[in-house]
């Protein structure tokens, strides 16, 4: 072997270990660290330093390790550089009393950091400048990708303890609250039972109007917040009369609103489906209390039912101001709310309209809202025969592909499964090739499998070799995914598999995935 294929074996064994080395973001500064002195062979160097900046200050990596005072000395520098490169304070020739080579970290957008390597003895050429480009690339490219699930891990960690104060708000309002509210609520109708004198009925009737909307609302903040935590309101479907179940529902609105005229259009005949009537009632309930608050108090409310063979439709009309355009595209968010109706004062959240539209969504339906000077309505359609979300996301589940992803990296498996299941794919992962090879004898039959050729248990040569030594497992195709791209070729050429090259592209991964199932 001539000197020249040895050098070109050499380069290319650091360059696949400095690759291997920045494929994850655990031990950052042990890995840059490692990269920094793996540099140092291939560009010949008596020092190797990187300085990242940072929005509160920079980081210094550097090999050989350096005395507090040096790094002090290099940290100054490497900041004037920096300077330099990302085009800010200091425009001109870097004042280094010495040689050096150094170029730009560069992130997503931005100049993130600078890398510089002092030369031993050799001044450096052309070839030099080309290795250490392809060096400073990686380690931009490693260090936003860092920086990226270090904010994705913040905001990861403020939206749990968002979620966490959520659930502590809901105990306190269904539990804490409840319970005096339940005593109010108690004591006041055992009075109201033997009072006689005229001011005392009113008083108390008026404690138990405030005791009910109290726990109306609180009510309300206990859906919303169930909501806003898991992504829905949970709906319990059973067999029911839908139209029994509105009757029921606007015979108690006429007994709320006393002073509103409330008409009911059903069919004459029962409507029987699968539903939650607790939740349906709510609907109602909560469509009726909009119309009362924005609608014109001397026109009628109207709730209409109709069917069809898939859905029922409740319909609830009011006349009044229309809503303003502006208002529609949000009506169903939280806290939203229009102006109520001439004389009348609004208690509510804002929550009524947005509750109604999780309700429906929980059942498989929808709502929508039409309004002009004529007339609002707001229509719910809802499944005739509803089933949860957990449901119909197995039922769903049946038609989408599942592939399994085989990574010993924790990282890794965690954000390509991400990527899958936003585009639809179902996911099962594996640790290592062994991992993978039990859940497949076990029974699992995915679509395609996403190997990793790097793994310390079994690695993804190994695992080929058992697959297709196994009849029930031969067939199922096999994305060789590698940063060692001679050996990966070789497996994909020899096994007939196919293979992506480290880094992995999501456009190039999904069109691969894309190609096969």
């Amino acid at each position: 072997m001539s000197s020249h294929e040895t050098n070109v074996r050499r380069l290319a064994r650091v360059l696949s270990e400095i690759s291997h080395r920045l494929e994850t973001s655990d031990g950052c500064e042990r890995r840059v660290a490692r990269v920094l002195t793996l540099t140092r062979e291939i560009v010949p160097s008596r020092r190797c330093a990187l300085l990242e900046v940072h929005d509160d200050g920079v980081s210094l990596h550097v090999s050989p390790a350096e005395s507090p005072d040096e790094r002090a000395t290099l940290t100054r520098r490497l900041t004037s550089l920096y300077r330099l490169v990302a085009g800010g304070d200091e425009i001109g020739r870097s004042p280094e009393p010495k040689p050096s080579l150094a170029l730009p970290l560069m992130g997503l957008d931005n100049v993130i950091g600078v890398i510089r390597v002092e030369p031993d003895e050799q001044p450096y050429d052309a070839t030099h400048l080309r290795l250490l480009s392809v060096v400073a690339a990686q380690l931009g490219a490693y260090l936003a990708m860092v920086r990226l699930r270090e904010r994705d891990l913040a905001r990861t960690r403020e939206i749990e303890a968002a979620h966490d104060f959520q659930r502590v708000l809901a105990g306190v309002v269904g539990h804490d609250l409840r319970s005096p509210l339940s005593v109010i609520t108690l004591v006041a109708s055992s009075l109201l039972e033997t009072a006689t004198d005229a001011r005392h009925v009113r008083s108390l009737e008026r404690a138990l109007r405030s005791a009910e909307q109290a726990t109306r609302l609180m009510t309300d903040l206990v859906d919303v917040t169930e909501s806003r935590v898991t992504g829905s309101i949970r709906v319990a479907p059973e067999a029911a009369d839908f139209r029994a179940v509105v009757e029921r529902s606007v015979d108690d609105l006429r007994q709320t609103h006393s002073t509103r005229t409330i008409e009911l259009h059903v069919p004459a005949t029962a409507v029987p489906g699968r539903f939650d009537p607790t939740r349906v009632g709510q609907i109602i309930t909560n469509l009726v209390n909009n119309a009362v608050t924005h609608g014109d108090a001397r026109s009628p409310i109207e709730v209409t039912v109709t069917e069809d063979a898939e859905h029922i439709v409740i319909a609830v009309r009011n006349h009044g101001t229309p809503i303003p355009v502006a208002l529609v595209p949000t009506i169903f968010d939280p806290f939203k709310q229009g102006a109520p109706a001439s004389g009348l004062i609004t208690r509510g959240l804002g929550l009524g309209l947005y509750i109604v539209d999780r309700l429906t969504r929980g059942h498989g339906g929808s709502v929508a809202v039409t309004s002009d000077a004529e007339a609002t309505v707001f229509t719910a359609r809802i499944p005739r025969f509803a089933t949860t979300p957990g449901a119909r996301e197995a039922t769903a589940g049946a038609e989408r592909p599942l592939v399994l992803v085989v990574d010993d990296d924790d990282d890794v498996r965690i954000g390509v499964s991400g990527i899958l299941e936003q585009r639809g794919y179902l996911v099962a992962t594996a640790c290592d090739g062994r991992d993978a090879l039990a859940q497949l004898r076990a029974g699992l039959r995915p679509r395609m499998i996403l190997l990793d050729l790097s793994m310390p248990i079994m690695n993804g040569e190994e695992f080929c070799a058992e697959c297709s030594n196994d009849p029930q497992l031969a067939a199922i195709p096999i994305v060789v995914v590698s940063a060692d791209t001679a050996a990966a070729v070789k497996l994909a050429q020899t096994s007939g598999r196919s293979l992506l090259t480290k880094p992995v592209r999501v456009e190039q991964l999904l069109a691969t995935l894309e190609s096969i199932h």
